[in-house]
């Protein structure tokens, strides 16, 4: 099939977001499909090439479609610059599908304002949409009801969304992991010199971003949990990879503050090529997700899948959208909001490591962008 996949974010960036669409658009071509991925051509997209940004292979086309400019769009007009940016992307996607709707088999978006317009144009029974949050507004409400196939990837969202539309036949799929990228890698000790991280440490991992939106995601926490333990066992090291370069020197004071010295913990940027490498060289990785409505019922925390393929030690925050996904018995599950409950999984998964190692399978099979791209496709088949 010809798949065009409408992305309402810019590509690359450096959120996840960008990452699972070009790894969907990937396992889609793997599968033996043409895709084309059709993004914004934003004034503040990195320069870099986003298959190489990536590490995606080159199987998919990737274009770019006019936007207005975001200085014009938010600096001059604010709410109204907004509004006609998103409304620049809705038009440029619509003639993009118009211009090519014969050649199109299956349209594919995961931003539903999107598809609006182009439900009109393109039959209905052929346009996907993937929610990653709940909207009830009339525009969520028109599309969600109106195209051919509803992908959510959280319980919340099927329960939600089909008490909103009325649909039975909405399609239940967790965040995909790239399993293939932990293949081949070097022994754990080769990757810790690359990154000078202690060789015969015990390695406590949280890789990722510092906050969300302007919402802190619980390093902080993670980080105090570490330095008590750091007070028992000095042959433990913590690494915090993918800070934004404001947030360094705020760790840094935090880790000072603690009484932790430089040499027991590792700062590093992230990319996603280099993802693999960091959880490898790690033995426990680490979540602390706060008890709120999105991470306990709607999320469906990518991050925990890339974590379960790389077959380390997990100790994360205990709810709902993470039980789905992984058992008690795999890993150290904490009660949110806890300093406590935190400090006692640190010092479990310490003492764990030290008496099992940090090697743990996961099964995480069916959570490949592959499988899930086939399962999503399967009703297209014919």
């Amino acid at each position: 099939m010809h798949i065009t996949y409408l992305s309402g974010v810019r590509i690359p960036n450096e959120k996840a977001s960008g990452l699972a669409i070009m790894r969907q658009c990937e396992a889609f071509a793997s599968l033996g499909h043409t895709v084309t991925l059709v993004a914004p051509d934003r004034d503040d997209v990195a320069s870099e090439d986003a298959f190489d940004y990536y590490g995606v292979a080159r199987v998919f086309a990737l274009t770019f479609v006019p936007v207005i400019p975001l200085y014009f769009a938010y600096t001059r007009f604010k709410l109204l610059g907004f509004i006609l940016k998103h409304g620049s992307l809705m038009a440029s996607s619509l003639w993009y599908v118009l211009r090519n709707r014969r050649q199109i088999d299956v349209v594919y978006a995961r931003d539903h304002w999107l598809l609006v317009c182009i439900l009109f144009i393109f039959p209905r029974a052929r346009i996907i949409c993937e929610m990653h949050t709940m909207h009830r507004g009339l525009l969520a409400r028109f599309v969600t009801r109106s195209v051919g196939q509803l992908v959510v990837i959280s319980q919340g969202l099927a329960d939600d969304y089909g008490a909103l539309t009325k649909r039975s036949d909405i399609l239940l799929e967790p965040s995909g992991a790239d399993i293939t990228q932990f293949q081949g890698l070097p022994p754990s000790e080769t990757l810790r010199k690359s990154y000078r991280i202690p060789e015969h440490a015990t390695v406590f991992g949280y890789i990722g971003k510092y906050t969300t939106m302007g919402e802190e995601k619980g390093v902080r926490e993670l980080i105090e949990s570490f330095a008590q333990l750091h007070t028992q066992y000095t042959n433990v090291h913590m690494l915090v990879a993918g800070l934004e370069t404001r947030e360094e020197q705020e760790v840094k004071d935090l880790f000072s503050s603690l009484g932790v010295s430089n040499d027991a913990y590792t700062l590093l940027p992230l990319q996603s090529k280099i993802f693999a490498h960091l959880v490898r060289a790690c033995d426990v990785l680490l979540m602390n997700y706060p008890d709120t409505p999105h991470y306990r019922l709607y999320m469906s925390p990518s991050k925990l899948v890339a974590y379960m393929a790389g077959g380390r030690l997990i100790v994360s925050s205990n709810l709902p959208s993470v039980q789905s996904l992984l058992a008690e018995t795999e890993a150290i599950l904490f009660t949110p909001g806890s300093k406590k409950a935190i400090d006692d999984a640190f010092m479990k998964a310490y003492k764990r490591v030290q008496e099992h190692g940090a090697s743990v399978t996961y099964a995480v099979d069916r959570y490949s962008w592959q499988q899930r791209g086939r399962r999503i496709l399967s009703p297209y088949k014919s």
